[in-house]
C-alpha cells in the first residue's frame, strides 16, 4: 500500500523525506519497529511519489480512507447538534438572572407557596451554579487558547489558558507557572465567581418577621355597675347554684393555676397593689413580676375581643376588696345561734339584730359595721369591720356542748386599680398596675353593708363549698393556707389559729373576691362573652346574666403581630448578578470565539499529540491535519500506546509516545537512573 501525503491544498509530493523530521533523516535508525519493509514506512524515504502518491481535487474530496484529505468546518450533523447546545449553554446563566430576579420581587412580602418555591429553586444554587460555571467557563478558556493559537501565543500563553479549565487546576497552573501576570490575575478573579455565585443563590432571599401594629377595641366587666346576684334578693336562689359551683370551680383548681395569671377560663387575674412593694415608677406604675406574684382572687376579670392570632395590649379599670387581719382569740359558744360577743348590728331596716353565727356551719363571716345610710350614699369610706368564726371543735363531754371558735377581727377596704395587660395570643398577663387614676364611686357594695347583699354574700360563702358542722370546709382549708388542693384534707377539723394574721388577710382577701366576683357575672366569667366585643356595649346589652344586664367597660387596645415575610438580601443578590453576568458574557465570547477559529480543535487531546509522532501510527492511521481532536480519537480508539524508550539499545535514551507492540516489549519501559535525552 503507497503512503499518502496530505496538506490543505492537494499538491504533488516529490519525496516522503520533505515530511520527516531531520532527526530521522540523520539517524535513519529509529524506525519505529511498527514500520516494516514493504509498507508505508520509513522504508519509503527516499523513493520517487508513484500515481499513487497524488491526487486531483474530485479524489480527495471523495475518499472513504481514514487518512484521506478533509476540508475545514464541514457541515454535519453532529455539528449543528454542537451549535445548538453551544446555545442553550449560553443561556443558562440567564436561569440565574431569573431567579435573581424573581427573588428580589418577593422582597417585602408575605410567605406564600410560590415564594416557598422559589426559594427551593434557590436551594439548588450551590450545586447547579459550580456545575456550569465549570462548564462554561473551562470551555472558554479553551476556545480563546485555540483562538490565539491561531493567530500566534506565547507556550505560557497557552499553558495557563488551557490548564484552567476548573477552579483548583486554574489556581494549582497559576501557581506552578509563578509570575502572575495581568492574565493569570484575570483567571484566578474570573474562577472565584464560581463559589461565589453559588453561595450567592443560596443567601439570596431568608425569611424574616415584621411586626405589623394596629389599634383595636374590646370590652370587659364594669364592676362598679355590674349588679351582683346577690342584689335581686331571696328571688335570685337560682343564680347561687352558679355562683357556688364557679366558686368551687376555682378552689378545685391546680395549684399553677391559682398562681398564673389567668384562671381555668381565661379571665385576666388582678394582682394585689399592696403586695408589691414600694417601687413606683412613673406616672404611679409598679411593675408585675412573672412569678411569685400574690393575686387578689382566684377568679379574673372576663374580657371580649382579645384577638387570638397577634400580641395585644390594653388598660383595665377594676377593683378588689383588700383585707388587714388585726387580732385572732380562741373562744367558746353554745346554743343553736353562736352569738359569743353579742355583737349588734344595724342596718338600714333593722336597729335591734345581735349579730351570730348559725351552729349547722363551720364558719361564718360577720360584720359589726353599721350599715347606716353615711355608708349607702358614700360619705361613710371608713374600713368595714369584720369578724370571721371558724369552729376549732367541740367538746362532747361537756353537757353544754361547749363550742370552741377562732375568732379573727379584720378590716376591709376597696382597692381602685388600673392594670396594664400584655397577650400574646389569649395568653394574657398584668404587666404593671397603679392606684386607679380615672372616676370611681367611693365605696363598693359589698363594703357598704347592705343587708339585703350582706346577708346573702356572707351565708352563701359559709354554705358555697359544702355544710357541715363537724370537719373544716375546702374554704377554711384554704384560708388557713393550704391553697393549692384544699379538697385534699376534707375530713379533717382545721385551726385557723394557727395561722399568721398577713396570711389570713391575703387567703380570706382572696376568698371574698372570688366569691364577689363570682357573683357578678358567672356567666360571663365562664368564658361565654362572644368574640365581637360590639355586641356587649353597656346598658343595651341583650345578653342577661343572673336577672342583669351584662355591664361592658369598652377600652382601646393595641395588637400587633410578627408577619413572615421575604427579605431579599442585596449584597448576595448583587453578587448573583454579576456573577451571572460575567458566566454568560463569558459563554458568549467562548461560542463566537468557537466559530471564528478557522483550524481544528487540537488543544488538550491525546490524539493530538501523537498524530504526528513517527514512533507511532502510519500516515494512513492519523488521520488528515483538519481533523479535531475528538473526531481523531474516535479513529484511533482502538490502537493502545505507551510512554516509552524508543532508543533502548542505545547508551542513551530518548522518551516518546510509541504504540505497544503486543509483544510487551519490556526493554522499551522507562526505568529509574537510565540517562535519556
Amino acid at each position: 500500500m503507497p503512503r499518502h501525503f496530505f496538506s490543505r491544498e492537494p499538491q504533488q509530493v516529490e519525496s516522503a523525506a520533505e515530511l520527516l523530521p531531520s532527526e530521522q533523516m540523520q539517524e535513519p535508525k529509529l524506525v519505529p519497529r511498527s514500520y516494516t519493509a514493504g509498507s508505508a514506512g520509513l522504508s519509503s524515504l527516499g523513493s520517487t511519489p508513484t500515481r499513487a502518491d497524488t491526487f486531483s481535487n474530485d479524489e480527495l474530496k471523495h475518499s472513504s480512507s481514514i487518512g484521506a484529505p478533509g476540508t475545514l468546518h464541514q457541515r454535519t450533523g453532529i455539528q449543528i447538534i454542537w451549535l445548538v447546545w453551544d446555545v442553550i449553554l449560553c443561556c443558562v446563566p440567564l436561569s440565574f438572572l431569573v431567579l435573581a430576579g424573581m427573588t428580589s420581587a418577593l422582597s417585602g412580602q408575605q410567605v406564600s407557596e410560590r415564594g416557598h418555591r422559589i426559594i427551593q429553586w434557590s436551594l439548588l444554587g450551590p450545586t447547579i451554579f459550580p456545575i456550569f460555571f465549570a462548564a462554561i467557563i473551562g470551555r472558554t478558556m479553551k476556545f480563546v487558547a485555540q483562538y490565539k493559537l491561531e493567530r500566534g501565543a506565547s507556550v505560557d500563553t497557552l499553558e495557563r489558558l488551557i490548564g484552567s479549565q476548573s477552579v483548583f487546576a486554574a489556581f494549582m497552573t497559576q501557581a506552578v507557572l509563578a509570575k502572575l501576570g495581568p492574565l493569570s490575575l484575570g483567571i484566578l478573579f474570573l474562577w472565584a465567581f464560581s463559589p461565589l455565585g453559588g453561595q450567592a443563590s443560596l443567601r439570596i432571599v431568608r425569611t424574616e418577621y415584621n411586626n405589623i401594629a394596629n389599634s383595636g377595641q374590646l370590652a370587659y366587666l364594669n364592676m362598679t355597675r355590674q349588679y351582683s346576684s346577690f342584689a335581686a334578693g331571696y328571688s335570685a336562689s337560682d343564680s347561687q347554684y352558679s355562683v357556688n359551683a364557679l366558686y368551687t370551680g376555682c378552689l378545685i383548681g391546680t395549684g399553677s393555676t391559682k398562681n398564673g395569671s389567668q384562671d381555668s377560663w381565661g379571665n385576666i387575674k388582678i394582682p394585689m397593689l399592696e403586695s408589691l412593694g414600694s417601687m413606683v415608677g412613673q406616672e404611679g406604675w409598679i411593675d408585675v413580676p412573672g412569678n411569685h406574684t400574690t393575686y387578689s382572687s382566684m377568679l379574673g376579670i372576663p374580657v371580649s375581643g382579645i384577638p387570638r392570632d397577634r400580641n395585644s395590649s390594653f388598660n383595665l379599670q377594676s377593683y378588689y376588696h383588700h383585707l388587714q387581719c388585726s387580732s385572732k382569740d380562741v373562744i367558746s359558744a353554745s346554743g343553736d345561734w353562736l352569738t359569743p360577743l353579742q355583737i349588734p348590728w344595724t342596718s338600714q331596716y333593722n336597729t335591734s339584730s345581735i349579730w351570730g353565727m348559725p351552729k349547722y356551719v363551720s364558719f361564718y363571716l360577720g360584720s359589726y359595721t353599721n350599715a347606716a345610710g353615711s355608708r349607702i350614699n358614700g360619705t361613710d369610706t371608713s374600713p368595714m369591720e369584720l369578724v370571721l368564726l371558724s369552729r376549732s371543735g367541740s367538746d362532747l363531754n361537756t353537757p353544754q356542748n361547749i363550742t370552741n371558735i377562732t375568732m379573727i377581727k379584720c378590716s376591709m377596704t376597696p382597692t381602685f386599680v388600673e392594670t396594664s395587660i400584655k397577650c400574646q395570643g389569649r395568653d394574657c398577663r398584668v404587666d404593671r398596675i397603679r392606684d386607679s387614676t380615672a372616676p370611681h364611686p367611693p365605696s363598693v357594695p359589698l363594703s357598704q353593708g347592705i343587708s339585703q347583699i350582706w346577708t346573702l354574700f356572707s351565708t352563701g360563702l359559709a354554705e358555697a363549698s359544702g355544710v357541715t358542722s363537724v370537719f373544716s370546709t375546702p374554704t377554711e382549708h384554704y384560708i388557713s393556707g393550704q391553697t393549692d388542693f384544699p379538697f385534699a384534707n376534707g375530713m379533717e377539723m382545721v385551726s385557723l389559729y394557727n395561722t399568721s394574721l398577713t396570711e389570713l388577710s391575703t387567703n380570706l382577701a382572696q376568698v371574698i373576691n372570688t366569691y364577689w366576683l363570682a357573683s357578678l357575672s358567672p356567666w360571663a366569667s365562664t368564658n361565654n362573652l362572644p368574640d365581637d366585643p360590639s355586641d356587649l356595649t353597656a346598658g343595651n346589652s341583650t345578653i342577661l346574666a343572673n336577672f342583669f344586664p351584662f355591664s361592658a367597660n369598652g377600652t382601646n387596645m393595641t395588637t400587633s403581630y410578627l408577619e413572615e415575610v421575604y427579605s431579599c438580601n442585596r449584597g448576595w443578590l448583587g453578587a448573583l448578578i454579576v456573577s451571572s453576568l460575567l458566566l454568560f458574557v463569558a459563554g458568549v465570547v467562548g461560542t463566537t470565539l468557537k466559530y471564528m477559529s478557522i483550524g481544528p480543535d487540537v488543544l488538550g487531546y491525546v490524539s493530538t499529540l501523537v498524530a504526528h509522532d513517527p514512533y507511532t501510527f502510519e500516515a494512513s492511521q492519523r488521520g488528515n491535519t483538519a481533523m479535531d481532536g475528538l473526531e481523531r480519537a474516535r479513529y484511533m480508539h482502538g490502537i493502545q500506546i505507551r510512554l516509552e524508550d524508543v532508543r533502548e539499545r542505545e547508551q542513551v535514551g530518548h522518551i516518546a509516545v510509541a504504540t505497544v507492540s503486543g509483544r510487551g516489549d519490556s526493554a522499551r519501559k522507562l526505568k529509574i537512573g537510565r540517562i535519556y535525552s
